[in-house]
């Protein structure tokens, strides 16, 4: 587990293509450090990739939840000693934070405690599209993740913090609104180069494909520096968007995970 300005995440690192998963948790209790444990287990899963061990650090929740563990797949569970830590998810869990906290000092406006998992999770994915010396040259964690090559075009198209009108994905030729001002936050990963934003209007999560960045006036700064959505916000999904296996999700909102 790692920490942000109080803001939390079971971080995981898979060997040997060294990539980073982040799984935020609010606290270090059992049943959110199972569900986080279990949503990782459930990713790797999802692309195919097989789990042979597991070695965690001792903590009492984790050590907790280690009989569902167990009964999730058939691994072999390594703990380190009781005062030791497992020493490549420390490292990168501290390179994550100095990316985080560089990253915030360097916006105009504050990040909301409610934007600082997404601000994680940016942060992750952008150090799994970098190469590593365990990897051969030109090779990035995320490649040997998804089994394909990152497209920068998407995954640097915007900065976290950047600021712009989002496209909604139906529009008409009357005079309804077509845009909307928007921060961006990351990508989602899917095929059509999605990415999330925090719709400024509703002050919740929304994902869009088409974004025009524009310069940040100063009272947009002041609006997100005075917004009092402390909570975990909810995600608003387009009825367009696609889920796995085709699936088309139906227009609402999902709490996020």
């Amino acid at each position: 587990f790692f920490f942000v300005n109080g803001v939390g995440a079971l971080l995981s690192v898979a060997k040997p293509m060294q990539f980073i998963v982040v799984a935020p948790v609010n606290t270090k209790q059992a049943g959110p450090a199972k569900r986080a444990v279990l949503q990782t287990i459930n990713k790797f899963k999802s692309r195919g990739i097989d789990i042979n061990a597991i070695k965690f650090d001792r903590e009492p929740a984790i050590n907790a939840t280690r009989e569902e563990i167990e009964r999730a797949l058939p691994a072999e569970i390594n703990m380190t000693a009781a005062t030791g830590a497992e020493p490549i998810a420390e490292r990168n869990a501290r390179s994550i934070t100095n990316t985080v906290r560089s990253i915030m000092a360097d916006l105009p406006f504050n990040v909301r405690r409610m934007l600082i998992g997404e601000l994680i999770k940016y942060a992750a994915r952008r150090a799994n599209t970098l190469g590593t010396s365990c990897l051969p040259r030109g090779v990035t964690p995320l490649e040997l993740f998804t089994g394909q090559k990152a497209d920068m075009n998407v995954e640097l198209r915007f900065g976290f913090g950047d600021y712009g009108q989002a496209h909604f994905a139906k529009v008409s030729n009357t005079m309804t609104q077509r845009t909307t001002g928007c921060i961006a936050l990351r990508p989602v990963g899917n095929v059509e180069g999605s990415w999330k934003f925090l719709n400024l209007e509703t002050e919740k999560i929304t994902t869009r494909q088409r974004f025009s960045a524009q310069p940040m006036p100063s009272d947009v700064i002041d609006r997100i520096n005075k917004m009092t959505r402390y909570t975990m916000p909810l995600v608003e999904y387009d009825a367009q968007q696609v889920g796995s296996g085709g699936k088309v999700i139906p227009a609402g909102r999902v709490k996020a995970i």
